[in-house]
């Protein structure tokens, strides 16, 4: 994929840098070396890249993980549920 294909794919998602790569569990300097031809893209992100070429819904679907909301929908199961732990704060000492 060429650089001016990468921004194509940023542009149509209404993305910034950052936050396509969040999308693509990327860093940001890669997806800006990407776009100024630096570097290309390959492996995983190429295949989501080209994903979101064809159809930007569905690479929104698969990085939120929607597809896979439907999926369990579809099979009667449910995703299992993690509890939110977090720190007790120690009372400073006087």
């Amino acid at each position: 994929m060429t650089a001016a294909g990468v921004r194509r794919v940023r542009k149509r998602l209404n993305a910034s840098q950052a936050v396509f790569a969040r999308y693509l569990n990327v860093s940001t300097k890669l997806v800006q070396a990407w776009e100024s031809n630096r570097r290309h893209p390959d492996g995983p992100a190429l295949i989501l890249l080209r994903l979101g070429d064809r159809d930007p819904a569905a690479l929104t679907a698969t990085v939120f993980g929607i597809a896979m909301v439907n999926a369990q929908q579809a099979t009667g199961t449910r995703p299992s549920r993690t509890r939110n732990v977090t720190k007790k704060r120690r009372p400073r000492a006087a």
